[in-house]
This record gives C-alpha cells, sequence and structure tokens, in this order.
C-alpha cells in the first residue's frame, strides 16, 4: 500500500466516525387513531438528538406523538457510498502513470 492509498484509507476511516458522531434522523407521527408517518430530518450529534421540525399540517398532533430516531437505512446507505468509492479510489491510485516512478523503484 502506497502513501495515498493509506491516506485515502485514513481519511475513509474518519469520516466514518464523523458519520457515526453525526448521524442522519428522521421523525415519527403516531395518531391514536393509527395515523403513521415518518420524515427524514437533519444530521445531529449522537449525544444531542434533533427536536421535531413542525410540518405543515402536522401541528394538530400532540408532541407526546412524536417520536426522534436513527435513520439507519440513510447511515447504511453513506457508509456503502463511502466505502465503495475508497476502495475504488485506492484501486485507481494502485497504478501509476507512464514516466513515475514508485518509491520502491530501484534507481
Amino acid at each position: 500500500m502506497n502513501s495515498k492509498q493509506r491516506y485515502v484509507v485514513i481519511a475513509t476511516m474518519f469520516l466514518l466516525l464523523v458519520m457515526g458522531v453525526f448521524p442522519p434522523w428522521k421523525q415519527k407521527v403516531q395518531a391514536p387513531t393509527g395515523f403513521r408517518m415518518e420524515r427524514p430530518t437533519r444530521l445531529a450529534p449522537i449525544f444531542a438528538p434533533p427536536r421535531p421540525i413542525p410540518v405543515d399540517g402536522w401541528e394538530k398532533f400532540d408532541e407526546s406523538m412524536w417520536s426522534i430516531e436513527i435513520d439507519f437505512g440513510r447511515l447504511c446507505l453513506q457508509a456503502v457510498i463511502m466505502i465503495s468509492g475508497a476502495i475504488g479510489l485506492t484501486l485507481l491510485m494502485r497504478r501509476e502513470a507512464p514516466g513515475w516512478h514508485s518509491d520502491t523503484d530501484e534507481a
């Protein structure tokens, strides 16, 4: 593994850590009538979840009907895209451009 590939791996691990500390959230509403709805909301720190954001037409619901959860579907999708990009970059950086010499080449 060359230094560029190592940089990509370290940067990916750091970004995955940041994604875990600031995950995507979703807000749900469940009415006593059985009405259910969920909506993605903003990123927020894991130690300070966001408060529900009022949505037009949802003001009639009591605050006890609201809940905030981590959106694991979006979080997994972000992680898969990040890891796929890192694998692609690492593989691309494996090859050297013509005329370039690697650190291990003898002079």
